[in-house]
């Protein structure tokens, strides 16, 4: 009987996919049957849509809500259809310090992002955290570190491939507002969207709505590292702070354009500098974020990595690290791209690609440095509840299940 019934699935399944009925993604076959949907992989077949959740491994049916190994309810195959999905790739922190600068003088910063460029290029929509302001104006704010960079850098990040930058962050005031008005400016006049910074409060807050493939996205950058934010007020230009009345904005940003967006992303300047794991405040912001529309929450500034934490089919990604930055050793020039995929329906999966910064230049790793970035993520991440295989690869829709 076990046997019969597991030749039974597979011929289905065959006979729809062979009738273009079936899609593939990662080499997962999906199929449809009627009302019902079936997804077929190496380890188990998951019934979705049915009254009880059914999970068969060893051509044994059992309740998937009764299974006690969590590892396998995480990998099981999510539904997503691959012609709709959509990739967005997202990096830490680009500083261009003074060291930097006058490491590549001149056109020689043209080829910072040289060894990233092909993959982030192939992205949909890709963003990063720009520390600093880009601005030839502005007086140097009393600060233990401030950054300015020419104008010319954001051309330099927008022929990377990135199509956005967070100013939401505790450097975008250094030289004064009429500097963090021109790195606005700069940026756009480059092609690249600015997230949350504005002439005022309500500029800085307004969402930023992109398209990814054919999917609609909408953005918000946060600043939450006070005092050292320059925060946007009443007729002041500024960031958007994660302070005072921020839950009330939060929840409002929620309510427009339900119908229009497929997907809701905030990046969030947060944490304490050089902590691998993140704080009460962090973890307890991150799930009110989510919990208030946002599906997921990008976030940066502790200059290390911190781990992932998937949260009902939503993603935590609680720092990203540095991406180009010319301090190293104890891990700050250890870092990785966070790549995500999408569909209407919502995130799918997410992948971990480890980066290595070689004289502020951001690389992609390989051999054994990339197995030691990525060891540290998966153990930061497991730490969380999210399992991340050895590829970097991680699911974030949920699979069916039964309460």
């Amino acid at each position: 009987m076990k046997l019969a019934l597991r030749v039974l699935f597979l011929f289905v399944s065959m006979a729809h996919a062979a009738e273009n009925k079936g899609f593939v993604v990662d080499g997962i076959v999906y199929v449809s049957i009627t009302s019902h949907v079936l997804s077929l992989s190496s380890a188990a077949v998951v019934l979705k849509e049915m009254p009880s959740a059914l999970l068969m491994r060893d051509g044994m049916f059992i309740r998937q809500d009764l299974v006690k190994d969590s590892a396998a309810k995480v990998q099981s195959p999510p539904l997503v259809r691959a012609e709709n999905l959509a990739t967005i790739v997202a990096a830490g922190d680009i500083i261009f310090s003074p060291r930097l600068l006058e490491l590549y003088p001149g056109d020689s910063l043209k080829r910072i992002f040289d060894g990233i460029r092909p993959l982030v290029s192939s992205a949909d929509f890709a963003f990063a955290n720009l520390e600093g302001c880009v601005s030839e104006r502005g007086k140097q704010r009393d600060k233990e570190f401030t950054f300015r960079a020419p104008p010319a850098v954001v051309q330099i990040i927008s022929a990377a491939g990135f199509d956005g930058v967070n100013l939401a962050n505790n450097h975008a005031g250094d030289y004064g507002k009429d500097a963090l008005l021109d790195t606005i400016a700069y940026a756009k006049k480059a092609g690249l969207v600015a997230l949350g910074a504005g002439k005022d409060n309500d500029d800085a807050w307004r969402s930023v709505f992109v398209s990814a493939g054919d999917l609609s996205v909408a953005l918000n950058g946060f600043c939450d590292t006070p005092p050292g934010c320059f925060g946007a007020g009443w007729m002041r230009p500024g960031v958007a702070m994660l302070t005072d009345s921020w839950r009330k904005r939060v929840k409002a940003l929620s309510q427009g354009h339900k119908d229009t967006v497929g997907i809701r992303v905030a990046t969030v300047h947060w944490g304490v500098e050089k902590e691998f794991e993140p704080t009460d405040q962090q973890t307890e912001k991150g799930k009110f974020l989510l919990n208030s529309g946002f599906d997921a929450v990008i976030a940066h500034h502790p200059h290390r990595v911190q781990g992932i934490e998937v949260v009902g089919g939503k993603v935590i990604a609680y720092s990203l690290g540095n991406f180009a930055h010319t301090k190293g050793g104890d891990w700050a020039d250890r870092t990785f791209l966070l790549s995500l995929r999408a569909s209407s329906r919502g995130l799918v999966d997410g992948r971990v690609i480890p980066v290595k910064i070689n004289s502020g230049m951001p690389q992609i790793a390989s051999g054994q440095e990339a197995e030691t970035i990525l060891k540290r993520v998966r153990e930061l991440s497991r730490k969380l509840g999210t399992a991340i295989d050895e590829s970097g690869h991680f699911w974030i829709a949920q699979p069916y299940r039964v309460n």
